[in-house]
């Protein structure tokens, strides 16, 4: 496991029983002068903020340090849709949540690999970069759909939680990322909706862009 973070920590969770070993980015693998089965690129890719996608350079520095130490090299940072392909290497996307960080909300992995793990979704590698990503954008939209319809009952004089109850009832909707207080923050949906909405250029996604930033000025 390349990164002892949040997501790294999770990895290790994950395949408890298995003989592991942990390297900080910094690391100096030679040092072990062995093969492994798999290795997981656990590091940090921020936003750059000067172009809103997301700077995958650690991931592509880690690949480029381990690529001979394993057949299977599987990335598990977030990163843009189409850069498993680009690098030639699998991807198993985190699916944490925040309020319960030690368990994964389901598993998915693109690639030519295989986990010793239940219940996984394989798909191709740019299939799962396009899940992780939607996923978070979906999540993204939910919450601005109910920033909206409240800040609308508030204008109108109307019983938000009357609204929201009516809505969320209809079995379809349900009330999951229905509670206030609606923001889009954190550690990934702000970032992972930022990339999938310059990668889709879609006006969907760009306004619902615009509402975080919208409530990110408000904030402050």
């Amino acid at each position: 496991i390349i990164g002892h973070g949040v997501v790294g920590q999770a990895t290790g969770r994950l395949f408890k029983g298995h003989d592991i070993d942990i390297f900080e980015i910094n690391s100096n693998i030679e040092n072990y002068k062995c093969k492994y089965d798999m290795i997981f690129i656990c590091v940090p890719t921020p936003l750059n903020k000067d172009t809103g996608r997301l700077n995958t350079s650690i991931v592509e520095n880690a690949i480029v340090c381990f690529r001979g130490y394993s057949k299977y090299i599987t990335v598990r940072s977030t990163v843009p849709i189409g850069f498993c392909e680009k690098y030639n290497v699998d991807y198993f996307p985190e699916f944490l949540q925040e309020h319960s960080p030690k368990k994964p909300q389901r598993l998915v992995y693109g690639g030519m690999g295989y986990l010793p793990l239940a219940n996984v979704h394989y798909c191709t590698r740019t299939e799962a970069e396009m899940i992780k990503l939607a996923s978070n954008a979906y999540l993204s939209m939910r919450l601005a759909y109910f920033y909206e319809i409240k800040n609308k009952c508030e204008d109108l004089g109307l019983d938000f939680a009357e609204v929201r109850l009516g809505v969320c009832s209809d079995s379809r909707i349900g009330f999951k990322y229905s509670d206030e207080p609606y923001l889009i923050n954190g550690k990934c949906l702000p970032k992972d909706l930022q990339e999938f909405s310059n990668f889709t250029n879609s006006n969907l996604f760009k306004e619902i862009n615009n509402i975080k930033n919208n409530q990110l000025e408000i904030k402050d």
